[in-house]
């Protein structure tokens, strides 16, 4: 069995998948409360979940990370964490979570949360980790289409990721608080890369139950597609369906 565990900004999710990753199991979701510590809330999630002494396969877990930055594959690391401290006005100290990793994408700097990686790390088994840029961006390079967005919907943010003509042209992530904010923001950037809404695939994920946003809204200025590895999942439709979750990108790698 597969555990996958994503941290939100104010939530904790798991998923499980069968041996080969081709068959979903199970899902759940907690809040991260503000009251208490990470590693109290995150230990009392687990504790509510019926595969506590379960021995996983794997255990991948991604986090949402606000502060992350891509860099050319030819930059050395030393370079790019100078630059990325300079870049973010970064202390010294908080560079300690700092993670460089390679993609055929380039090089993808960013800061892990401190208190949620050291919690999976300690209560894991040789976990790997991800940041939520790393998996977005995966799958939208990684994509049969040659022009792609991607725009995932957090608790309090959004991330854009677009690929024009088969190369990545932008990403970034951008505070919301309405369905306007989101359109705003997804659509201003299309017009500033002078793409067409209309003739761009469109993929959307993440908290898609929220109350704070119309899902149906969005739709009417955004044309959504559809998941292309769907068909592999069998999953519940508020997970999989047209749209899909974070969790399912950590499997289309």
């Amino acid at each position: 069995m597969i555990l996958l565990v994503f941290f939100s900004e104010k939530s904790i999710s798991f998923s499980t998948y069968s041996k080969n990753g081709s068959r979903f199991l199970s899902h759940h979701k907690f809040p991260l409360l503000s009251s208490k510590s990470v590693d109290e809330s995150c230990n009392q999630a687990f504790a509510k979940l019926p595969y506590q002494r379960a021995d996983f396969l794997e255990t991948k877990v991604g986090f949402h990370s606000p502060i992350v930055t891509l860099f050319p594959s030819a930059l050395d690391n030393e370079t790019i964490q100078k630059i990325f401290v300079f870049e973010h006005g970064l202390p010294q100290e908080d560079c300690k979570m700092m993670r460089i990793k390679s993609a055929s994408f380039g090089k993808l700097a960013y800061i892990l949360p401190e208190e949620e990686a050291t919690w999976a790390s300690q209560k894991f088994k040789a976990p790997e980790l991800f940041s939520s840029r790393e998996l977005y961006v995966n799958f939208t390079v990684q994509s049969i289409s040659k022009d792609v967005l991607l725009l995932i919907v957090l608790d309090e943010t959004i991330e854009l990721i677009v690929k024009s003509k088969g190369e990545l042209q932008f990403h970034n992530h951008f505070k919301v608080n309405t369905t306007e904010d989101i359109l705003y923001y997804t659509l201003y950037t299309l017009e500033q890369l002078g793409i067409n809404k209309d003739l761009i695939d469109c993929y959307i994920g993440g908290n898609l139950n929220s109350a704070e946003f119309d899902l149906d809204e969005i739709k009417r200025f955004i044309k959504i597609e559809s998941l292309p590895q769907k068909d592999s999942f069998d999953s519940p439709k508020e997970l999989n369906s047209t749209y899909f979750s974070s969790f399912q990108l950590l499997l289309c790698e």
